[in-house]
């Protein structure tokens, strides 16, 4: 096999295809072709590495279309120095960057608002999972990436920060995007209170959204939250979105929000629905409630979580009927979170 028979295009077909430096490495022409077109760190960056790491970035320039790299103690200083590199690359497509525990605060994440600057951005996955970022540091970062001219897929992992309802608000707008279709949000432990219900339901009415998950677990919600977040979902939601996921462990919800979560049946447009709500003191009314769930007609895939709620008997005896009535490719989760019920 002659590697001098493939044209150019071809071998940047293929790489992009891998999304690997892999091909670059085959042999001198490929590696003059695609070198600095992907770029994958797999050792975490740390402050004695990242001037260096940065000047390479620089280097790669406009060649630059993919990048992976992972962080360990950078800091808002870090944050900064890596944002303003990328931020020029104008053909950088795909950005994963893992930023978890670096002790970033409010001031990296407004530097980190600056990645929408690059032009051509259409799939970002940002995880600032357990740093220090407040609500003024979530609204700007959400109303920097609001901005992003070509973005498609967010991913944006904020957990166990701060966040608070003040920052859930500023989130909130992501829906907004001209050009957003896939939105997975994490703010599971973030100190959000029942009046975020109302704010984070509005993400379901978003002009573009086709997918929506938020993980939201162990915020102290309530019923409340559950009834504020519904009508919203339930009555207006976009006609465009078909998968919407709900991680809600841990809120305190108990049967009434249960029941309240029941109402997402009236979503017209929902294809996929899956709701986690395990350890939420949900009983046999909440279940049973939720087990109606099903009788959605655009439903195709609906997916309960009621794991440790012990206090659900004939609720998950109700599942299991369900599951055996409905269509191969709808699926349950029993109460005892042993494992999937499917027909």
């Amino acid at each position: 096999f002659r590697m001098d028979v493939l044209p150019d295009d071809l071998w940047v077909l293929v790489s992009d295809f891998l999304q690997s430096p892999t091909p670059c490495n085959i042999c001198h022409r490929t590696r003059t072709l695609l070198q600095g077109r992907h770029c994958v760190y797999r050792s975490p960056l740390r402050q004695s590495t990242l001037p260096g790491t940065a000047e390479q970035l620089r280097n790669h320039g406009a060649a630059m279309c993919v990048l992976d790299i992972r962080c360990d103690d950078v800091g808002d200083a870090g944050a900064s120095v890596l944002a303003s590199v990328i931020s020029t690359a104008v053909s950088l497509h795909t950005l994963r960057i893992a930023l978890r525990g670096n002790s970033i605060s409010d001031t990296g994440a407004e530097s980190l608002a600056s990645l929408s600057f690059a032009p051509s951005l259409r799939t970002l996955v940002l995880d600032l999972t357990a740093n220090h970022i407040g609500p003024h540091g979530s609204q700007v970062l959400a109303q920097g990436l609001q901005r992003a001219p070509a973005l498609q897929q967010l991913e944006l992992y904020l957990s166990g920060n701060p966040i608070r309802d003040l920052g859930a608000e500023g989130l909130a707008a992501l829906g907004r995007c001209e050009r957003l279709q896939s939105l997975i949000l994490a703010l599971g432990a973030c100190q959000l209170g029942p009046l975020t219900g109302h704010t984070l339901g509005t993400l379901t009415q978003g002009h573009s959204l086709r997918s929506l998950t938020l993980y939201l677990s162990w915020n102290p919600f309530g019923p409340q939250w559950a009834r504020d977040f519904v009508p919203q979902s339930g009555r207006a939601c976009s006609q465009r979105l078909d998968t919407l996921n709900l991680c809600l462990s841990g809120c305190g919800l108990g049967d009434q929000g249960a029941m309240a979560l029941a109402k997402l049946k009236a979503g017209a447009s929902l294809r996929e629905l899956t709701i986690d709500i395990s350890s939420n003191n949900v009983g046999d009314a909440g279940a049973i409630s939720l087990a109606t769930t099903h009788r959605s007609p655009s439903l195709q895939c609906l997916s309960l979580d009621l794991a440790a709620n012990p206090d659900v008997v004939f609720g998950e005896k109700l599942l299991r009927e369900s599951a055996k009535a409905r269509p191969r490719d709808t699926v349950f989760v029993d109460q005892s979170g042993g494992g999937w019920l499917q027909e």
